[in-house]
């Protein structure tokens, strides 16, 4: 069962196949950097992945990103919140990972890789 909102925020997330940009820059910054999309807008979670995949940051360094909307002031709080295309948002290194959160989750699968199991090598067949 998906929430009014969430169900809301897909619906307008999948209205257009056409490609959207996001405009962010760090607080310290001077300049902007974009993060193309397609549709209308873009979850939290992608756009902060999105972020650490343009800037080269590494998970699991015991920090989040802070999304706030330049316009609005209004901080994302949220990671299932969507980001509306055309909107120029600010990012902050805040210290801790969100439990549960993307960052966190990506943090988590970089550990269990490295301690993951090798596979067993298939039987040879006769």
């Amino acid at each position: 069962d998906i929430s009014e909102p969430a169900a809301a925020g897909e619906r307008r997330r999948m209205q257009s196949n056409r490609e959207s940009l996001v405009r962010f820059k760090f607080k310290s910054a001077k300049d902007y950097t974009n993060v193309t999309f397609l549709g209308d807008a873009i979850s939290v979670a992608e756009l902060k992945v999105r972020i650490f995949d343009i800037h080269k940051l590494k998970f699991g360094e015991n920090f989040d990103l802070e999304i706030k909307d330049e316009v609005s002031g209004k901080v994302f709080t949220s990671e299932s919140e969507y980001v509306d295309k055309n909107v120029s948002v600010e990012v902050r290194r805040v210290p801790g990972l969100v439990a549960g959160g993307i960052l966190a989750q990506q943090a988590m699968a970089r550990r269990n890789e490295r301690y993951a199991e090798p596979a067993p090598a298939p039987a040879a067949q006769a």
